[in-house]
Parts: C-alpha cells; sequence; structure tokens
C-alpha cells in the first residue's frame, strides 16, 4: 500500500473565473449591465435626438453609446458598475473621523539618550 501513487490535483484559484463572454474576457454580470444600460441609453437616446439627421445621430450614439457600454462592460477595479457604485456609496455613509497621536516637541531632553523628547498631541483630521 506504502507504494501505490495517490493522485493529487491541484486546482488554481481562477477556477471558477473560466466562464464569461468571449471566451472568459468579459464577466457574464458585466455583459448583463451593459446590455441593459445601453438599451436605456438607445432608447433615452434615440427620443432625444430623432430631430436630428440620421448621420448626425449615428455619429452621437457612438461618441456617447459607446464608451459608457464599454466602460460598462470592462468594470472598473475588477467589479462590476453597480458594485463599483455601491462601494462609493457605503465608503461615503460609513467615513469616519481619523485621529492618531503625533508626537510634539518639547523643551525637556531625554537625560537617557541626551536627545530631545517628544510629547504625543492628538490631532484631529476632518472633511
Amino acid at each position: 500500500m506504502d507504494n501505490e501513487n495517490s493522485n493529487v490535483y491541484i486546482i488554481p484559484h481562477n477556477y471558477e473565473e473560466a466562464g464569461g463572454v468571449f471566451g472568459g474576457v468579459f464577466k457574464f454580470r458585466n455583459t448583463i449591465e451593459a446590455i441593459i444600460i445601453g438599451l436605456i441609453l438607445f432608447k433615452g437616446g434615440s427620443l432625444l435626438f430623432s430631430y436630428f439627421d440620421v448621420t448626425i445621430r449615428i455619429i452621437l450614439f457612438v461618441v456617447i453609446l459607446l464608451p459608457v457600454v464599454m466602460v460598462t462592460l470592462v468594470g472598473m477595479h475588477n467589479e462590476s458598475i453597480t458594485e463599483y457604485i455601491q462601494s462609493i456609496y457605503r465608503f461615503r455613509q460609513r467615513k469616519r473621523v481619523m485621529s492618531y497621536r503625533l508626537p510634539a516637541y518639547t523643551e525637556e531632553t531625554d537625560e537617557t539618550h541626551n536627545k530631545k523628547s517628544f510629547k504625543g498631541k492628538n490631532i484631529k483630521f476632518r472633511k
């Protein structure tokens, strides 16, 4: 029994990230969000730009719609756009006042090191 070889397989960390659109280039969530945002902007743009000529409408759609859909498709900071907006919103709601102690100069000398000593002082930073 000791001489038998055991089959041990190592599963990589990115094993579950293999799925996606275009061979895993874009995540499913990003693709669905890009389609939804693209359709909303297309419908809104077709109503707003209905009085323009067809060529001007095409140019406006390419200039406005295409960059927004591409940013939504790629995502930001390895998150989808809705996750990124939620994290920004949570940060804004939960931000705190940071306080820590900084050394403040005093005239007393430290006898052991023969140097000037520092006394801590509370400093608060606010927005």
